[in-house]
């Protein structure tokens, strides 16, 4: 499926039952997360192919935070982050609260596929893209020892095992030792008699409390000075940050911090064993020291988080991990090369690692970094959002003032006015139609039939008993088309070609109302922001800086609006006065690609075997971005983004893919050429007699579904210069 089509699915149909709860899906930015009512998406870059497993993980993403919404208490989230999971230092307790999450994720899930068995797949799916990403790191039989890294995500696996289509969660469950495998059946089966919310929390500090007693159990005792090689060695160092009196400790403050000698010794001591060990004191030293640093370790937790790596920061040189990839890219010091996977106990340390995320957000992201990946030529189409672009009708109360310009009582005087200055020029083009479809229209007789009616020319055939002489009607051909009118309403439509587009789509309105054509007329332009958006909101998608980074790879940062002056199923005296107001609603830009695939996904959703699409517009297209390198060069503005495709070459992938799609798009120019470089078939039409030569001609062959020929030269020429 088209990444288009399925943004535009995924908007209109939301969550499997999201809609039931009001849920809003959006596409903005690059990210995924949701804030209660709102599921956000990562945009998606136009013309992409969105392959089945992709369109499962975002389908998954969604349905389980609709979930959420559904059955999560966030009241008592909010309660139990601020409260239960605040450390003395101040400082959050990420372990508890993700395995509070953890909990409160198999939880509903479970609910959702009782109500919804649908969505099971689809959660499968993405949890099953979470495990994937576990098993491709490098130290994940390391991370699978740490019962404090891994523990939320461990739920996970033991909560969806059965789910249908899972994937992969066996293989992580093998990697667990099988005291922490025997614990999670347990703390699993617990989740089943959960009723609500505060159930779970309740339950995840239960478990809390549990695991923290068994590491502390597992610690090795302080006075033991024996080496773990065949030698005397240097005793077991405590975690960093422990304190012996008190078994809660959290991951954030568990990272071991060395000082230069003490790092050369610790791998002096894997390689050697030299029997050399050190003083208890000395150790006793080094606990009192990371103790008093535990504040500044949990703060600056945030900017260290490495994703899932051993300790962030061991000593004088070591490097970091990159922190967007789960696997290893540098070698640990402090890592035993020869692990392969045994039991932690008192010879292991838990808590050196950073707790594994286990949300969906981060597949989903990942899924559509890879799709613009593999973007053809490296260039793709992507609007920073689609979440404001709005659709206005005149009973839309969008804001007062875009309302009343399409309500506005004086719009039927003024289609009234046009169309009594066109009477002759109308009545032409009807008549034209007209007999066309009566041509069409007009049936012979099949003859020499032996059923039907008597043919009075066979009469005497009929007396001397033969039986052919009778004859049927031929079959009408069925003139089953709709059309779409889209007139450019832009800045620079206003004035004459603003009225003269009025005029071209009263004057076509005028003559397909009389036939059995159906159609709508609907308007483009762009604005509405200072309307729709919060001050935060709208230096989003007006930033001071068209270079700002976060929009490099964002084609449209603007608001996108669209216009119904007449819906298909509207009679027309009822849109006589939205299409005579049409010459108010002219604002600022004209994103004419995105515009014509509104249109398309409209038309598609009609019934009729033909399919016709009108663009009626004045020059090239402008979105108000300027992606373009000759407006960028112009404007002042740095060189264009090579990733991000121009309004021109998305307007001509518009144009193509109406065209695959089996609808005819025709452009007519409005008092300008400009529509011969995007559309193969296009007319230009500088004042309105100009419709009964070539331009109607080619209306009536599209409405009745005869092929014509096309002189698309100059499209060639300008597609062949633009490669």
């Amino acid at each position: 499926m088209k990444s288009e089509l399925f943004q535009h699915e995924m908007t209109e149909t939301s969550a499997i039952f999201g809609r039931n709860e009001n849920v809003q899906v959006v596409f903005r930015g690059d990210g995924a997360f949701t804030d209660g009512n709102t599921i956000n998406l990562p945009s998606l870059i136009h013309g992409a192919e969105v392959d089945k497993d992709t369109m499962s993980v975002m389908r998954g993403y969604t349905d389980h935070e609709a979930g959420h919404v559904k059955h999560t208490d966030f009241d008592e989230v909010n309660r139990f982050g601020n409260k239960d999971c605040i450390n003395p230092d101040g400082t959050r307790n990420d372990f508890l609260f993700g395995l509070a999450n953890a909990i409160e994720d198999i939880w509903l899930e479970k609910k959702i596929f009782n109500d919804y068995p649908g969505a099971e797949k689809n959660v499968s799916s993405t949890a099953s893209a979470v495990n994937k990403s576990f098993l491709d790191r490098k130290d994940a039989k390391k991370l699978a020892k740490d019962w404090l890294s891994v523990l939320g995500v461990a739920i996970t696996w033991e909560g969806r095992k059965d789910y249908d289509g899972i994937q992969h969660t066996q293989e992580c469950l093998d990697l667990l030792d099988d005291d922490f495998k025997e614990r999670l059946e347990g703390w699993v089966e617990k989740i089943e008699s959960s009723k609500c919310t505060q159930d779970n929390t309740k339950l995840a500090n239960e478990i809390y409390k549990e695991v923290m007693a068994e590491d502390k159990k597992r610690q090795p005792k302080p006075e033991n000075n024996e080496g773990e090689g065949e030698g005397e060695g240097k005793p077991k160092e405590k975690p960093h940050g422990e304190d012996e009196t008190d078994g809660n400790r959290t991951p954030e403050h568990e990272q071991t911090t060395m000082g230069d000698g003490e790092e050369q010794e610790a791998q002096k001591d894997t390689t050697e064993n030299d029997g050399q060990g050190a003083s208890q004191g000395d150790e006793k030293s080094s606990d009192a020291e990371a103790n008093s640093d535990k504040g500044d370790e949990g703060s600056q937790k945030g900017a260290e988080k490495s994703d899932g790596e051993d300790g962030d920061q061991q000593g004088n040189g070591t490097k970091q991990s990159n922190p967007e990839h789960g696997d290893d890219t540098t070698e640990d010091p402090t890592e035993d090369k020869d692990f392969e996977g045994g039991g932690v106990g008192a010879t292991n340390v838990w808590g050196q690692h950073e707790p594994f995320d286990h949300g969906f957000d981060k597949e989903v992201e990942k899924a559509t970094k890879e799709m613009e990946n593999k973007a053809q030529g490296g260039v793709f189409y992507k609007p920073y959002t689609t979440t404001y672009d709005a659709v206005i009708t005149k009973d839309t109360f969008f804001h007062e003032e875009v309302a009343n310009v399409l309500s506005n009582p004086n719009g039927d005087a003024r289609y009234k006015k046009k169309l009594k200055q066109q009477t002759g020029t109308a009545n032409v083009i009807r008549r034209r139609i007209e007999r066309a479809l009566s041509a069409k229209m007009n049936r012979g007789w099949d003859q020499g039939r032996e059923f039907g009616r008597l043919d009075n020319k066979r009469l005497v055939g009929a007396f001397n008993g033969q039986t052919n002489v009778y004859k049927e009607r031929e079959p009408m051909p069925e003139i089953d088309t709709a059309v779409t009118m889209l007139v450019d309403c832009s800045g620079s439509m206003d004035g004459y070609p603003l009225e003269l587009a009025q005029e071209v789509a009263i004057a076509l309105t005028e003559a397909i109302e009389r036939t059995m054509v159906q159609y709508e007329i609907l308007g483009f332009t762009t604005c509405i922001t200072d309307y729709v958006q919060s001050p935060g909101e709208r230096f989003k998608l007006k930033p001071e800086s068209t270079d700002d980074d976060r929009f490099n790879d964002y084609a449209r940062t603007g608001v996108l609006t669209g216009y119904v002056f007449k819906s298909f199923d509207e009679q027309l005296r009822l849109a006589k006065r939205a299409i005579g107001n049409m010459t108010k609603v002219w604002t600022a830009a004209n994103t004419d690609g995105e515009s014509v695939l509104w249109a398309l996904n409209r038309l598609h959703k009609r019934r009729e075997a033909r399919k016709v699409l009108l663009v009626l517009s004045d020059g090239y297209p402008a979105s108000g971005w300027y992606n373009g390198k000759p407006e960028r060069i112009k404007a002042g503005m740095p060189e264009p983004l090579t990733r991000v495709m121009t309004d021109e070459d998305h307007l001509r992938y518009a144009v193509d893919r109406a065209k695959k799609e089996g609808v005819d798009c025709i452009g007519i120019g409005i008092d300008s050429s400009a529509v011969e470089q995007f559309y193969p078939d296009y007319v230009v039409v500088h004042k309105l007699e100009d419709l009964e030569k070539e331009a109607l001609g080619k209306l009536a062959k599209a409405l009745l579904g005869e092929r014509y020929e096309v002189d698309n030269s100059k499209l060639l020429k300008v597609q062949n210069a633009v490669a």
